[in-house]
């Protein structure tokens, strides 16, 4: 993101561990940024910035707003399900809302709730029929949405094989043409 005169946020959306953005009711949402601070970028893992409403590129005017959330470890990704961000770290997983405030000197934009502790994705979450699936740290296959995480109850278990590596990143994908 620039201005007419210098670097002012820099949002590492391709080469770090941190590469998500979603979009949340009207607001472009960006997590983990690298802000310039004494003529050096700072990285904020816990942190997220987001637009004035209605635009994507205005993270300065009125509206737009950053808040650092509590937890620990980055954020590896981010989907929206209804009105809610649902947010997965490293640590588990958590729920973004807006408050409903717009003016971010009156208090909050965001409220932001853990729903899973110790629980992460392994896979890119995929967003289908109001809900969010993803392949869980532990092999099996989880729906959220945005309340609570739930392992699907299907027969799929990647802890099942032995070459199974529960840190390896697996990619998902659903075909609507045969609904899997």
């Amino acid at each position: 993101i620039t201005t007419d005169v210098d670097i002012v946020y820099w949002y590492p959306l391709l080469d770090s561990g941190v590469n998500s953005f979603m979009i949340l009711d009207g607001y472009v949402v960006v997590m983990g940024t690298r802000e310039l601070s004494g003529g050096a970028f700072t990285y904020y893992p816990r942190r997220i910035r987001w637009t004035v409403p209605g635009t994507y590129s205005d993270f300065s005017g009125f509206g737009s707003g950053t808040q650092d959330i509590p937890g620990f470890g980055d954020f590896l990704a981010g989907e929206v399900v209804e009105h809610t961000g649902v947010i997965f770290e490293k640590g588990g997983i958590g729920a973004l809302n807006w408050t409903g405030e717009t003016d971010p000197t009156a208090g909050p934009i965001w409220t932001y709730r853990q729903i899973a502790r110790g629980l992460t994705t392994i896979s890119n979450p995929v967003v289908h029929e109001g809900a969010i699936w993803f392949v869980g740290n532990t092999g099996l296959l989880y729906r959220t949405n945005g309340i609570e995480a739930v392992p699907t109850g299907g027969e799929f278990d990647l802890s099942k094989f032995t070459e199974f590596p529960p840190t390896t990143p697996v990619q998902m994908v659903f075909v609507p043409a045969t609904r899997q």
